[in-house]
């Protein structure tokens, strides 16, 4: 069941166990975010692209809390990449004031997009961002822009700036290491 959440395709037995009527095809391009949802058997896509001329890199699906969530990862020529998310399956979305997934101004590093979002499984409320240039997020309630930090970063400078920055920084770990997984 896992890959299919991950792939953004429900085929009908896999819907029918988890209880769910609709499926729902998330598809990111360059010209935005498009949405089809399949009722019965016939495919609906709705009007325009959702984050209309914004890249969107990746779309995720979070369905651990009482209503599902959608994210996804967009890039705006103007504002720079962000994470976005919907707690109705796509029909509203939530735009943070200003990009919560970003390295701190100190370290010169620069993101350019959010290319994976991932639910952690065993972390309610965990979520997972990749980015390029390489680095990990994680936000510890389901993606709200006020929780996004860096666990770490591509380049020395921006791993060694991100400690002592303004951006919150996640507590080290490893899984080798001796304290306990935060």
């Amino acid at each position: 069941m896992a890959g299919c959440r991950l792939a953004g395709v429900w085929d009908k037995d896999v819907a029918e166990v988890i209880g769910m009527t609709e499926v729902l095809l998330a598809v990111g391009t360059r010209k935005g975010l498009f949405i089809g949802r399949r009722r019965g058997g016939a495919w609906e896509f709705d009007d325009s692209p959702y984050f209309n001329a914004q890249a969107v890199y990746s779309v995720a699906i979070d369905t651990r809390g009482a209503t599902p969530r959608l994210l996804a990862g967009g890039d705006s020529s103007h504002w720079g990449p962000s994470v976005f998310h919907s707690d109705d399956l796509g029909r509203t979305w939530t735009e943070p004031a200003r990009p919560a997934v970003r390295f701190p101004k100190d370290t010169g590093a620069s993101l350019e997009r959010v290319w994976q979002l991932h639910p952690a499984a065993a972390e309610p409320g965990v979520i997972y961002a990749g980015t390029e240039p390489a680095a990990l997020y994680r936000s510890v309630d389901r993606g709200r822009p006020s929780s996004w930090c860096v666990r770490c970063g591509s380049t020395r400078r921006a791993r060694s700036g991100c400690r002592a920055a303004a951006v919150r920084v996640c507590t080290p770990w490893s899984p080798t290491s001796a304290t306990p997984r935060p």
